[in-house]
C-alpha cells in the first residue's frame, strides 16, 4: 500500500490536508486546490495499491480501521515535515477528521468536516454494500453512487467532469474500497464529540441524500468550536461546487472568525 500525493503552493504558506470521499481520487479536489493554492499549500492524498508519481509505503493491516486510514495522513505530514495543519475531508474524509481532532488535536489549526457524520449509515447497509462489490464489482454500484454524488443538474450540465469522477470510482481497487467499507461501517463518533477541541467547519449540500443536513447540524451542536455552511449540491460538493466551498474555506480559515 502506497500513500500517493501532490502538493501544490508556497512552502511558506499555511499548509491544508485534503481528504477524498470513498471511492474518489485526487481529481475531486482538483479545481478546489487551483483556488486555494494561492493561500495555503494544498497537499492532496490517497491511499493506492500502485504508486504512480509522488508516494510513500504505508503498511497494510489485518483488520482495516478508521485509525488506520486516519495514520496515513499524520504519516504524510511526518514525511514533509509538517508539524501543524489545517485538515478539510470530505465523506470518508470527514470521518478521518474527527478522528484526527480526538487523537491528535495539536496537529490543526482547524478541520473541515465535509459532507459527513458522526456515523454512516449502518451495519446493514454496508455489508449489503460489501457483498454486492465482492460478488459483483464496483460496477455494479457506479451509477448509483453518481446519482448520490451529484445534482441532476450537475450530471446533465457536467458530463465530462461526471464522467471523469465515475471512471475513477470504476478503476479503484475494490479491495482497497472493501476495506473502507468495513472501517466505515465500524466507526461512530457520535458519543465523543463533545471532546473535539480543535475549530471546526461544518460543510452540508442541502440535496445531499448520503450524509445529511440533520447529520451535519447534529456535528454542529455537539461540537464546541463549531459552524455551519450549506451548499446546494448533493454529496461530492466539493467537486460540484468549488467556488463556494474555497469561499467557504477561505472566510474562515484567512479571517480566524472561528467561535472560540
Amino acid at each position: 500500500m502506497f500513500i500517493q500525493y501532490a502538493v501544490q503552493g508556497e512552502v511558506t504558506q499555511p499548509v491544508l490536508v485534503l481528504s477524498n470521499s470513498l471511492g474518489a481520487d485526487m481529481f475531486m479536489w482538483e479545481e478546489l486546490a487551483v483556488r486555494l493554492s494561492p493561500h495555503f499549500r494544498v497537499i492532496r492524498y490517497a491511499l493506492v495499491a500502485e504508486a504512480t508519481g509522488d508516494a510513500i509505503p504505508y503498511p497494510t493491516v489485518p483488520e482495516p480501521t478508521l485509525a488506520w486510514f486516519s495514520g496515513a495522513v499524520l504519516t504524510l505530514l511526518d514525511h514533509l515535515s509538517v508539524e501543524k495543519a489545517h485538515f478539510c475531508g470530505l465523506s470518508m474524509g470527514g470521518m478521518v477528521g474527527q478522528w484526527l481532532g480526538l487523537n491528535c488535536p495539536a496537529r490543526f489549526e482547524t478541520l473541515i468536516l465535509s459532507n459527513t457524520a458522526a456515523q454512516i449509515g449502518t451495519a446493514e447497509t454496508w455489508n449489503t454494500r460489501i457483498e454486492t462489490v465482492q460478488k459483483q464489482g464496483l460496477e455494479a454500484i457506479v451509477d448509483a453512487t453518481m446519482e448520490r454524488w451529484f445534482t441532476d443538474g450537475f450530471r446533465q450540465g457536467q458530463p465530462e467532469r461526471v464522467a471523469r469522477v465515475r471512471a475513477a470510482f470504476v478503476r479503484s481497487p475494490s479491495s482497497l474500497y472493501l476495506m473502507s467499507c468495513v472501517a466505515l461501517r465500524d466507526a461512530d463518533f457520535r458519543a465523543d464529540l463533545e471532546k473535539i477541541t480543535v475549530p471546526v467547519l461544518v460543510i452540508a449540500g442541502t440535496e445531499d441524500p448520503v450524509t445529511t443536513l440533520e447529520q451535519a447540524t447534529f456535528l454542529v451542536q455537539r461540537i464546541p468550536a463549531a459552524q455551519l455552511v450549506q451548499l446546494p449540491t448533493r454529496h461530492l460538493s466539493a467537486t460540484e461546487n468549488p467556488g463556494d466551498f474555497a469561499n467557504a474555506i477561505m472566510t474562515l480559515l484567512l479571517t480566524q472568525s472561528f467561535t472560540q
